[in-house]
């Protein structure tokens, strides 16, 4: 949840990020003279909160007072991973449920019980390394999924984490080798997906990408900028990164600094669709048109730019009475996002404003079933009920999302 890529649609301006954006681990180090010449300190007012990189796995002494009580007991019966595993997962008293509100460090998603897929594995991780096992963060390359936020589209990547014995000691004590992925995909959803593994100071830099991101979306752009320094402090080959500053200084009406940060960042990922199209918004902005134009012929937009054209002509279609409209453009993106639960509500909002209850129920069904955060789940929820409850014609709002 990063404006790297800009999609000008029908007159509103989209800003594509990269949230989770999992760049290769084989991508070089970034030259750190070359990145600190992208920074511009003195531009942005100081952070909101205080920045401690040393937080995000730091271990809190309530997390330390569970793994001396409940994990112990666990690990006594079933191993240190397993044991593990089975405390954080099937004990009642935690549960930790998937909630991408924003992304919690080790402690906060420890006591709020939720946290998005990096943050489970940043406190799984964090807990496992206490207790002495070997963490190996993983990259999952999953289908290609957009959320919206705000003004902002952004590309969600996935990434979970294995436990398991250290190797010394598997071979010095004769211990068997398993090891226990912990995600939040079932196991069938994960069977044969690509993994990589990822650095710990990776991880790092992601929990401040997407931090970075989030403030993007909530409009605090000098905040976002300071997540993104301490990223690039943690990982400066994290190509996202510098996505995201690009970003964070088109917000600021700053076109050279964010076009030397796109470069950057196509300079360490040429192939990046995103990247490519947030650097034609630059250019358009600051007037280049044939510059802008030429790199959007030699790279086409992403699928994000279809889920924005349905998104806006959709709402647009909708506000006209173009009911029919909306219904073509709204089911035409689903084809391709079909996970995405704004565009879900979206069709409960058309098929209701169309007289069609029984399928308007069934996507407001799907729109909390592929929430994403506690907030959207009881906005929609109380939908549903609604829509259960009443029998006379009413209308929901379309910006429900933005207005709550």
């Amino acid at each position: 949840m990063i404006p790297a890529l800009r999609i000008e649609m029908a007159g509103r301006p989209w800003a594509l990020l990269l949230c989770l954006a999992l760049a290769s681990c084989a991508n070089p180090p970034a030259p750190i003279a070359a990145s600190e010449a992208l920074f511009s300190d003195s531009s942005f007012a100081q952070p909101s909160e205080r920045i401690v990189p040393a937080d995000i796995f730091k271990v809190s002494p309530e997390m330390r007072a569970y793994l001396d009580s409940r994990v112990a007991a666990e690990v006594a019966k079933h191993g240190e991973a397993l044991g593990l595993v089975e405390a954080l997962f099937k004990d009642r008293r935690l549960q930790l449920d998937y909630d991408a509100e924003y992304t919690r460090n080790a402690a906060q998603a420890f006591d709020a019980r939720a946290g998005n897929c990096l943050s489970l594995a940043i406190v799984t991780g964090a807990m496992a390394k206490e207790i002495g096992l070997e963490v190996r963060y993983q990259s999952v390359q999953t289908s290609e999924h957009w959320e919206r936020d705000g003004d902002l589209l952004e590309l969600v990547g996935h990434v979970n984490v294995s436990v398991g014995m250290p190797v010394p000691k598997v071979r010095a004590w004769g211990f068997n080798t398993d090891r226990w992925t912990v995600d939040f995909l079932s196991a069938s959803d994960a069977r044969g997906l690509v993994t990589q593994p990822i650095s710990e100071a990776r991880v790092a830099a992601m929990y401040m990408n997407n931090r970075a991101a989030e403030a993007l979306g909530r409009k605090r752009t000098d905040d976002a900028y300071w997540w993104i320094r301490s990223g690039v402090a943690s990982d400066p080959a994290f190509t996202s990164l510098y996505n995201t500053l690009g970003v964070t200084y088109f917000r600021k009406g700053m076109l050279a600094q964010a076009e030397s940060a796109l470069r950057f960042a196509l300079s360490l990922e040429p192939d990046s669709t995103e990247t490519w199209n947030n650097l034609a918004v630059v250019l358009r902005r600051d007037g280049r048109a044939e510059q802008a134009a030429s790199i959007e012929r030699q790279h086409p937009p992403s699928g994000a730019a279809a889920l924005a054209a349905a998104i806006d002509g959709g709402m647009k279609a909708n506000e006209s009475g173009d009911y029919a409209r909306a219904l073509e453009l709204f089911k035409r993106a689903l084809r391709t996002s079909s996970d995405n639960h704004e565009l879900h509500y979206l069709l409960a909002v058309t098929y209701l404003n169309l007289g069609d209850r029984r399928r308007a129920m069934e996507h407001l069904l799907e729109a909390e079933d592929n929430s994403t955060t506690a907030r959207q789940r009881s906005i929609y929820a109380s939908k549903v009920e609604l829509l259960k409850s009443t029998t006379s014609s009413f209308r929901l709002d379309p910006n429900v999302l933005r207005s709550n």
